[in-house]
């Protein structure tokens, strides 16, 4: 993967998941009690919105349009917006009182959430309710579903989880490290890169049957990772790092 570097600011850092949290999609971005969603102009411009709680965001997911968005965050607390943030209020109770680290929808209204010590809630209602269960005691840090019925979750100590029922069941798949896994995407239901500690890069391309280590060229923790087309993608990371792979992470 190719290496450029730059001055971070803002950045979360998912060891310790600091209260100046930031996580940026192409809609909208957290910091803290504070929510940044992006006017039209390809982001070139950035509107502040106040959230209605005292709890930190640390993620936020606008699945199919500018309008439907959710964000999660401290003490297990919910947000949703369906009119593109211009009002935010606050979602069923999640049963919890970790803290949610991610956030994914797999359309407007089916999303599942991850946090501190296993916690995975789901929705099926745009979170008016929501289911909880712990298939792991460890934390886990991101969560993606590219279908449906199929996700996938990271976390701590090289954890990687897969579902293919829509979250009813989660199997460990084998990832081959035990250092911690920050961030996963992936551009297909097969297809996924994680992304962790030390610059770690894992990569596949049977669905987490194998994950691959890949040499990433940095040893900063890599706290993000995204696919911008079937092959190209994107991480980010400690010290400002940035990294591109234009072969699906395998270099």
């Amino acid at each position: 993967m190719s290496v450029a570097r730059g001055r971070q600011r803002g950045r979360r850092n998912r060891d310790v998941f600091e209260k100046a949290a930031v996580l940026i999609t192409a809609l909208a971005m957290v910091l803290g009690q504070l929510l940044f969603v992006a006017a039209p102009a390809e982001a070139a411009t950035w509107v502040p919105q106040y959230l209605p709680t005292l709890e930190d965001s640390f993620a936020v997911d606008f699945p199919v349009d500018a309008v439907t968005g959710y964000a999660v965050g401290r003490n297990g607390s919910t947000l949703r917006t369906f009119d593109g943030g211009g009002s935010w209020s606050s979602g069923g109770a999640t049963g919890t009182s970790q803290d949610l680290n991610a956030v994914s929808f797999s359309s407007a209204n089916v999303g599942h959430a991850v946090g501190k010590a296993g916690v995975i809630i789901s929705t099926s209602n745009s979170g008016t309710s929501w289911s909880l269960q712990t298939p792991t005691l460890v934390d886990l840090f991101d969560v993606d579903f590219p279908s449906a019925t199929i996700g996938y979750s990271v976390g701590k100590d090289g954890t990687i989880l897969a579902t293919v029922d829509g979250g009813a069941t989660w199997i460990p798949q084998v990832s081959g490290t035990t250092d911690d896994i920050y961030a996963v995407d992936f551009a297909d239901p097969l297809s996924g890169i994680a992304t962790g500690r030390s610059g770690m890069v894992l990569t596949t391309s049977d669905g987490g049957a194998t994950w691959i280590p890949r040499v990433s060229g940095t040893g900063d923790h890599l706290n993000g990772v995204s696919f911008g087309s079937a092959t190209e993608a994107w991480a980010a990371g400690r010290n400002g790092t940035i990294l591109k792979s234009v072969d699906a992470g395998v270099n």
